[in-house]
């Protein structure tokens, strides 16, 4: 953990210590696009949204350690044997971001907003797996390549396959938004005033994606094919639930389409640039 100090409202110095998580960018040799999952709408923090395996570090426990656990328990990898991944993974660290919550977008568009509740030090680690126990990956049957998931319901209540063309859009939508936000925030009595959704970027690229992606739902017994604009939607769309100020919206493919969170697509577009200029092995 990293211990940083603050000042309360008396002026007095105060030690303030931020909790560290680890989150797992999983992607499989020979396929070029990540996983994500879907935090269940019962969570206290950025319930609904998209992100990827990972959780809290432990007392004690090594990093690594977390993100192989986390990874392992949140998408039920028991049936291939922890360690048959482990030894079938290779991990980098990627990116960290520290996330806050509520988050820019969690208290409302248009709209003074409180400042964050909690902070999380969040390192991204690039997972790929070379699963050994598959036949040769085939271009037109992806699906039989995916891993088979038993999802831990109690964490994630969904999780997806997207390809690098959806990655990039929403890698593009997220450097949209924060330009928009360096340009254009200001801080008036130690509140940031927020514009209205009217003149954010527009998220008509995500939000009108058809393209079909592999969708596991917490009763899935097999991947589906589902278009991304189903599950997955920009960071200002009128679709996002945040936005919308709903607090959960109607079922269309796992209660209706929900945004990645910021901390989530900096980590990607980190892992779009790693990777741009090799294959996927």
């Amino acid at each position: 953990m990293s211990n940083r100090r603050f000042l309360d409202s008396y002026g007095k110095s105060c030690p303030k210590w931020i909790p560290v998580a680890c989150c797992c960018l999983l992607h499989l040799s020979g396929l070029d696009g990540l996983f994500l999952t879907r935090r269940p709408w019962h969570m206290r923090s950025y319930p609904g949204v998209w992100v990827p395996p990972g959780g809290q570090c432990e007392d004690k426990e090594p990093i690594q350690d977390t993100a192989f656990r986390e990874l392992t328990e949140e998408l039920g990898l028991h049936s291939y044997g922890k360690e048959n991944v482990i030894n079938e993974c290779t991990i980098k660290p990627l990116c960290a971001w520290e996330a806050s919550y509520p988050s820019r977008l969690d208290t409302g568009i248009g709209k003074s907003t409180i400042f964050p509740k909690s902070h999380h030090m969040v390192i991204y680690y690039s997972v790929n797996w070379f699963r050994s126990s598959t036949s040769v990956l085939d271009s037109d049957d992806i699906h039989s390549y995916l891993p088979q998931f038993n999802l831990e319901v109690n964490e994630v209540c969904a999780a997806v396959w997207l390809p690098r063309p959806v990655l990039n859009k929403l890698s593009d939508d997220w450097k949209a938004f924060e330009k928009h936000f360096q340009n254009q925030s200001t801080i008036s009595n130690s509140e940031y005033l927020y514009p209205e959704l009217s003149t954010m970027p527009s998220t008509f690229q995500i939000d009108n994606d058809q393209t079909e992606v592999w969708y596991w739902g917490v009763n899935s017994l097999d991947w589906q094919s589902v278009p991304v604009n189903q599950l997955i939607c920009g960071l200002t769309s009128s679709r996002n639930p945040t936005v919308s100020h709903n607090t959960r919206p109607e079922s269309e493919v796992g209660n209706g389409p929900s945004p990645v969170t910021l901390g989530t697509l900096y980590a990607i577009s980190h892992w779009l640039s790693s990777t741009s200029t090799r294959s996927i092995v």
